[in-house]
């Protein structure tokens, strides 16, 4: 599965990510799957990836349920194919709005190249820092 050439969320992103939940909720130290520890750093980028992948779906259905008429099941099945551009569909793709078409093809491309690097190509990069900064324990309750 996370060798495949679909786009979305691999299985491996998503089970790092609600594997590391669980184990952060029992207070593990690290997370074990199949003898291997996976490091913190991968469970942030699992965890970040699954949450913004989720948000521009459900952002994107949002939108798209403001301008079209169809039902919402049909939307969110639309949405989350696109998304994985998996290439199925329930037909309403051809009659939505000159809007809802951008957003479709907005939400395939981001599926397919991903959130993250879709972000980055779209944000202008910071100046990196020349020195790094100490870090803080905060309490996080």
């Amino acid at each position: 599965a996370p060798g495949g050439t679909g786009g979305g969320l691999k299985v491996t992103t998503f089970v790092v990510a609600v594997r590391g939940i669980f184990s952060l909720l029992r207070g593990e130290k690290q997370l074990i799957i199949e003898n291997r520890a996976i490091s913190r750093d991968i469970i942030a980028k699992a965890l970040g990836k699954t949450v913004l992948s989720f948000f521009v779906i459900w952002f994107s259905i949002y939108l798209l349920s403001m301008t079209e008429h169809v039902k919402f099941e049909k939307l969110v099945f639309e949405t989350f194919s696109a998304f994985g551009t998996v290439g199925l569909s329930l037909g309403i793709t051809p009659d939505l709005t000159p809007w809802g078409k951008l957003i479709i093809t907005i939400v395939m491309f981001m599926g397919r190249v991903g959130v993250i690097a879709f972000i980055l190509a779209v944000m202008k990069s910071k100046e990196p820092l020349e020195h790094e900064l100490p870090g803080e324990n905060i309490s996080i309750i």
